[in-house]
């Protein structure tokens, strides 16, 4: 086996100050979510057990049963919730590009507004609960995984799944990211596939769980109850979101993206979000195919999202946060791109940049945005915040 030379740097010193930036923002808006009882950015995390077990009322039961122990307020458990996640994968970014040449695709796929800068141009799209599976999967990459004993891997990964599975029933989509993560990272074929079939069939047999727990109105009402809120009269702001939800039938849904899809031109906006936030990907995919002992990865890759988008296919049909899905899709691809680049990849700096690419690099990262849902319109990015910074003074 050959040795390939590091660079003498982890990271160039953009990509820090960069972390730093979408930190400091992240948190912010975290705080800020808190400080106006987000009924979707918190609320969400804070659906509970008071009336019997219901779909996603895991991350609120435990915030509420820990909150009393402890005397603190489950919403800002929540936000510590929230922050670990978001610190857990931003760690992970940074352990999979330690070291390693940056490309013009790994540029892009960092700087895209479909992967770290999600939240930070749509703070209203971030801090939901698909930030538990992709922190997971993060962690899970970066894991010393030949010296991870098999069955400390397998509690990892059931407690992931079934965590993200009994918090939000749309992430049993996504966990076949963690099944890609596992068919490429161990050098074991067989364990991979034992440890994959356990994924599969823990996700599944969760979600047959959650099928029959759907909700209803009078437990959206315990839910909010169970809050601390005054249920007499109409439910109160913070409740009138995720938790009201709740109460909503399948077909209710179907009706209202329906009715969003077209009031907002749907087909249009995400097809052209879609396609922007796809370019780097493709790229990513061009280059890496050229080293052979990375082929099977790819596919390996290539097959997951594949399945995955086919299987989202209900999420688009009965959810409206169409974007959250697109950015779920590429930020789970963007991982595993990063992790097949580090251990495949060539160490050698990438040519100097031309002026054009430069300049269509920058065009990229700061003048679109993928909205989580279309009433949120077209949004063209940081160009965007600073044109009305300047004319709102």
């Amino acid at each position: 086996m050959t040795t390939r030379a590091l660079p003498a740097r982890r990271f160039p010193a953009w990509f820090v100050l960069y972390l730093g930036f979408v930190s400091a923002v992240t948190l912010i808006a975290g705080v800020m979510h808190v400080q106006a009882r987000g009924k979707w950015t918190i609320a969400d995390w804070l659906i509970n057990y008071h009336a019997g077990f219901v779909r996603r009322g895991l991350t609120g039961e435990v915030a509420l049963r820990l909150g009393s122990v402890l005397h603190v307020s489950p919403w800002l458990l929540v936000l510590l919730l929230q922050l670990t996640c978001y610190a857990a994968m931003l760690y992970a970014v940074a352990r999979l590009v330690e070291r390693t040449a940056w490309p013009l695709w790994k540029l892009a796929l960092v700087l895209s507004p479909a992967t770290l800068a999600f939240p930070v141009l749509g703070p209203e799209g971030g801090f939901r609960k698909e930030i538990l599976l992709l922190a997971g999967l993060g962690l899970l990459l970066v894991m010393p995984l030949k010296q991870v004993r098999p069955l400390l891997l397998a509690v990892f990964t059931v407690v992931l799944t079934v965590v993200c599975v009994l918090s939000h029933e749309s992430l049993l989509v996504f966990s076949i990211y963690v099944i890609a993560a596992l068919l490429i990272g161990l050098e074991d074929r067989w364990q991979g596939l034992g440890l994959s079939a356990l994924v599969a069939i823990t996700a599944a047999e969760t979600f047959s769980v959650v099928l029959h727990h759907p909700g209803g109105p009078r437990v959206a009402l315990s839910v909010c109850g169970a809050l601390g809120y005054d249920m007499s009269g109409a439910m109160p702001e913070p409740c009138t979101g995720a938790i009201a939800y709740l109460g909503h039938s399948l077909a209710w849904a179907g009706r209202d993206v329906a009715q969003q899809a077209a009031t907002y031109h749907y087909a249009r906006l995400y097809t052209v979000d879609a396609a922007l936030a796809s370019i780097p990907i493709v790229m990513a995919f061009m280059a890496l195919w050229r080293i052979q002992s990375a082929r099977r990865a790819l596919i390996l890759v290539g097959s997951a999202a594949g399945l995955g988008i086919v299987a989202s296919v209900p999420l688009f049909l009965y959810g409206s946060d169409w974007g959250r899905w697109i950015y779920i899709h590429v930020f789970s691809i963007a991982l595993l791109l990063f992790f097949i680049h580090q251990r495949y990849g060539t160490t050698e700096a990438a040519p100097a940049r031309t002026p054009i690419q430069r300049v269509t690099l920058l065009a990229y990262a700061t003048c679109w945005s993928l909205p989580f849902v279309g009433s949120y319109g077209l949004h063209f990015g940081y160009v965007q915040y600073v044109w009305l910074l300047l004319h709102n003074r």
